[in-house]
């Protein structure tokens, strides 16, 4: 059973990473129930039936939660979304822990036997989406961001950006074949999160731009690794306004040279270590 946090404040990463594990699992043969539901649905659900393994995918940790599950499930497994941190509690609850963002997590108390995986190698980005890059530059400019960003904002980095570069098509629209456009744009434009290491597992410029403190973390990570590729401008409000925003966007896009990026450190390939992590 696949448990996705759905709700008014999750952002579609949520959804997108827990709904291609679930087809990772499908493709080894298990039978795998998904779907979202509060503490009380769960719970109820866990005490009905039997299921060997719970993944919870938590964009904050709650370990009440954790607790009450499990004496109920064979195994506990907990995916922690990029920008928030598993604490030592959650480490000791759940059987295996799927880290997912570019910190090391070496220094976290994790119980006897348990598993972490971490890092950016780890990332549920689309296994198909590191070969979907077309040679040369690509065209426009596609944008996607979070709910953590008002409305307000990204209409007045949209009309200034069409301000500065009239010329140039501009893609602000989510669908589903998103990680494909991404591919085939000259640049992304996005929120840091699943837009961001989509994009860079495509060999795609980027420009970041972050809700808190702890997603600015791991965009200044990635930005680290990946030095020509990402350009990580800073949190939202506090540093960078829409103006500033489409100002960087307009600079990078001139700036960019026709080359895809190189050594790329994410490969497409982490649902599948997470799918072997299940079995």
């Amino acid at each position: 059973m696949i448990r996705y946090e759905d709700g008014p404040r999750a952002g579609n990463g949520h959804r997108v990473r827990m709904m291609r594990l679930c087809s990772a699992l499908l493709q080894r043969g298990l039978e795998v129930n998904i779907g979202r539901a509060n503490f009380v649905e769960i719970l109820d659900k866990l005490k009905r039936e039997r299921f060997d393994v719970l993944v919870m995918d938590m964009p904050k940790n709650n370990n009440r939660d954790l607790e009450a599950f499990r004496p109920h499930i064979g195994q506990l497994a907990v995916v922690v979304g990029v920008g928030h941190s598993v604490n030592t509690e959650t480490s000791w609850i759940a059987d295996q822990v799927i880290y997912q963002n570019a910190r090391r997590v070496q220094d976290i108390d994790a119980a006897p036997g348990a598993q972490i995986l971490g890092g950016v190698d780890y990332l549920m980005v689309d296994p198909f989406g590191v070969r979907r890059r077309l040679p040369g530059l690509g065209q426009g400019i596609v944008t996607y961001f979070g709910v953590g960003f008002s409305n307000d904002y990204t209409a007045a980095f949209a009309d200034e950006l069409r301000r500065l570069m009239p010329d140039v098509e501009i893609d602000g629209v989510w669908r589903e074949d998103w990680t494909e456009r991404a591919a085939k744009a000259r640049l992304v434009v996005a929120s840091m999160g699943m837009a961001v290491n989509e994009a860079v597992a495509a060999r795609t410029h980027v420009v970041t731009v972050s809700v808190d403190e702890e997603h600015a973390v791991d965009a200044r990570a990635l930005r680290d690794l990946m030095p020509y590729g990402v350009v990580h401008t800073g949190k939202v409000d506090e540093e960078v306004s829409p103006e500033d925003l489409a100002a960087t966007t307009a600079t990078k896009y001139k700036a960019i040279i026709a080359l895809p990026l190189s050594d790329t450190p994410i490969d497409g390939m982490g649902v599948y270590r997470v799918a072997e992590l299940m079995l």
